[in-house]
């Protein structure tokens, strides 16, 4: 047990480097790093890490833009949606995600915004999306859809 507790606490070590490196603009290794973070956590099944983790290296690839490799990212998220440990508000908030990257309008703000959005609801369930940033939340293709 604490063998795997240890191996978590890497895991989220490199993730936080990986942070830190893309806040100060060192893009290679904070892709690196996201990519190894995500990896581990998909192995581990942590499905609420796993889509933090591909969402900031969605805003860094949108951010250089580099949408096929945010499309690919959505389409590799899509086993969380069936995986517990994410609720439902935090699964249509990445449903949006995805369904924006289907659409191409997804975009480093929106992803950025959905980060904000897990980041506050992952200690409160019942946060609604539309609650975090009303108005302007959703690119403009996607306000008319209702996924719920």
């Amino acid at each position: 047990a604490i063998a795997g507790r240890d191996t978590l606490i890497l895991v989220r070590v490199c993730w936080l480097r990986a942070r830190c490196a893309a806040g100060l603009g060192q893009t290679q290794e904070a892709r690196a790093g996201y990519n190894q973070a995500r990896k581990d956590f998909r192995t581990h099944t942590l499905p609420y890490d796993y889509a933090l983790t591909c969402l900031e290296l969605a805003v860094l690839e949108l951010r250089a833009g580099r949408f096929s490799e945010v499309q690919a990212l959505a389409v590799e998220m899509g086993w969380i949606f069936g995986a517990s440990g994410i609720h439902p508000e935090a699964c249509l908030a990445v449903a949006l995600f995805v369904e924006a990257t289907k659409q191409a309008t997804a975009t480093a703000d929106f992803a950025s915004r959905v980060v904000r959005y897990l980041y506050r609801a992952q200690h409160d369930p019942a946060l609604k999306f539309a609650e975090v940033e009303p108005g302007g939340l959703l690119p403009a293709s996607l306000a008319p859809v209702r996924l719920t």
